[in-house]
């Protein structure tokens, strides 16, 4: 009675390095899903400026100096904020989220307790 060994074939070698290439894969998307609401947060921050610019010279906006409170105040009571960049802005931030909503699904992630 011989024990059991693994024997090195071409077959196994190659069913071994694919599932570990799949459970790569597998992690990487899952972290990638993790990070995701950074990106859309970046991406609301300034994907407005992008596709409606202010009309501020780089010089103007680099030496514009305000408080804090100011730039608070901007966003929570500003429209401009919440309507600048239009569809375009809106259609691309929805889309991101319908992203990381199918991503989450696919990989049972809780977005309120895997992140």
């Amino acid at each position: 009675h011989q024990p059991l060994r693994y024997i090195a074939t071409e077959e196994n070698f190659e069913s071994s390095r694919s599932s570990n290439a799949a459970d790569r894969l597998n992690s990487l998307q899952k972290e990638y899903t993790k990070f995701m609401p950074y990106g859309i947060g970046i991406s609301s921050a300034f994907l407005l400026h992008l596709v409606e610019p202010i009309n501020l010279s780089s010089q103007q906006f680099l030496s514009c100096k305000r408080s804090k409170e100011e730039i608070v105040n901007d966003i929570i009571y500003s429209n401009d904020i919440m309507t600048r960049g239009g569809i375009e802005v809106d259609r691309e931030l929805a889309h991101q989220m319908k992203e990381i909503h199918d991503l989450c699904l696919t990989f049972n992630l809780k977005f309120d307790k895997d992140f």
